[in-house]
């Protein structure tokens, strides 16, 4: 028997209302399961080091920890595990893709994770200092790593914060698409065809200490040159046109403030470049950016290691990501020339700060940031 047309029509609404509403369900509770239950597959890289980092520190109870956050060019090129200084331990926080805007993301995730480094040095990428409403850091960023609170610090910097805000909504809508490659590998590596995350690739080979080997070596020089020039290209326009911009100067700033702030002593380094890097500096951006030095240097008053020209371009891959080789040596220079001249300047200093410190690494996961600190 033909139902009639209405009780059809009715139907098939209420069926209609009952699939939109079950999808809606799924997507909250697989939101609700990677936020509780897998946090790493939301930004694998950041946890993966933050864990890194409670079990050194758990190593070096009571010694006063020497923080690197920068970009790749950090985490390939900073040996924290090779300095045996024993005023402070060190860690190396390069992450791949980031700049000043996003490094300041990343600070502030540390400091509400508890994290209270006696030193911070900060990477200056120069050509992340220049910044348009086409080449920023808000406009290629993951929208998947971040948080409510990552992406109220972001939309500040962002020449486009609706469209930031659009991207990051999509995403937590649909969190079994925007996370499918991920989910299929940890459920069964064999089931992924290893296009997921660059940043896990590429930072596969991680020690305790947070240094990555760079898991590309030339074959021969001509080689070196090809990928030198090809990766020097990627940064040509910021610096042929170099001037630095507001948003990542004022990032800069607000890092610093927060150090201050947090009695945490600062120092910036600009990490080695190789020569196809150097040659795309004009006269008048060299300038730009000695001028933006000396400005920050003489304002803030913290120091600012220029270690651009200290690596052959036979210790770099691609002009600036150094091999283990040329990571050892930089570090070492690095070491007699500016860390332990600083650290020991500091010593005093920190030493009694340092006792007052939390010790993150002992305190519950999820305690509150007011009771993680010593009354």
């Amino acid at each position: 028997m033909i139902q009639p047309r209405a009780r059809r029509t009715k139907r098939g609404r209420a069926v209609l209302a009952g699939g939109l509403l079950a999808f809606a369900v799924l997507q909250v509770a697989g939101g609700e399961v990677i936020d509780r239950c897998c946090p790493s597959l939301r930004d694998p890289e950041y946890n993966r080091k933050l864990a890194a980092l409670r079990a050194q520190a758990v190593a070096h109870d009571g010694r006063p920890l020497l923080l690197a956050l920068g970009t790749s060019r950090t985490a390939f090129g900073f040996c924290a595990a090779a300095d045996g200084a024993a005023t402070a331990w060190q860690f190396n926080f390069g992450l791949t893709g980031i700049g000043p805007v996003q490094q300041l993301v990343y600070f502030r995730r540390l400091l509400a994770a508890g994290v209270r480094p006696a030193h911070l040095l900060i990477e200056i990428h120069p050509a992340f200092l220049h910044q348009t409403p086409t080449w920023c850091e808000t406009r290629a960023v993951d929208v998947r790593k971040l948080d409510l609170r990552d992406l109220a610090v972001l939309r500040r910097y962002a020449y486009e914060p609706v469209e930031l805000m659009r991207r990051w909504v999509a995403g937590r809508l649909s969190p079994w698409h925007a996370y499918r490659v991920e989910l299929i590998a940890r459920l069964k590596a064999t089931w992924s065809d290893g296009t997921h995350r660059r940043d896990e690739q590429m930072l596969a080979d991680t020690d305790a200490c947070g240094w990555s080997r760079y898991p590309v070596r030339p074959a021969d020089a001509a080689e070196r040159t090809r990928l030198g020039r090809l990766c020097a290209g990627l940064y040509a326009a910021p610096l042929n046109d170099f001037a630095v911009s507001d948003a990542p100067a004022k990032a800069v700033a607000e890092m610093l403030e927060l150090c201050r702030r947090e009695h945490i002593d600062a120092a910036l380094v600009l990490m080695p470049e190789g020569r196809p890097f150097g040659e795309l500096y004009t006269p008048l951006a060299q300038r730009r950016l000695n001028e933006y030095l000396a400005q920050v240097r003489r304002t803030e008053c913290v120091p600012v290691f220029d270690c651009r020209r200290w690596c052959d371009d036979e210790q770099f891959c691609d002009g600036q990501h150094l091999l283990p080789a040329g990571a050892a040596a930089f570090t070492a220079r690095l070491r007699e020339r500016h860390l332990s001249p600083w650290l020991a300047s500091r010593t005093k200093a920190t030493t009694e700060l340092a006792r007052r410190r939390i010790n993150f690494a002992k305190q519950p996961k999820n305690s509150p940031p007011s009771l993680r600190r010593d009354q």
